[in-house]
């Protein structure tokens, strides 16, 4: 079975379901933000995902990428 292009983008340590609620906008996101990288041909070794508190907060979790957990209006 073929695997979509854009699950090579997300940790395969992380099985589980994403914990946003239907219509937040946020998975829609984070699939724009994969299609990107992969589009501009981007390393995920050379790059960096820097998220604050709340929902947007676990982007870095489902990502395979490089990632920064900072505090309360620092990302």
């Amino acid at each position: 079975m073929k695997i979509h292009p854009a699950y090579e983008m997300l940790r395969p340590d992380k099985n589980f379901p994403n914990v946003w609620c239907p219509g937040c906008g946020h998975g829609i996101v984070q699939g724009a933000i994969i299609r990107a990288v992969q589009k501009l041909g981007l390393d995920r070794d050379e790059m960096a995902m820097v998220s604050g508190i709340g929902c947007s907060s676990r982007m870095p979790v489902y990502c395979d990428f490089n990632s920064l957990h900072t505090a309360h209006g620092r990302a």
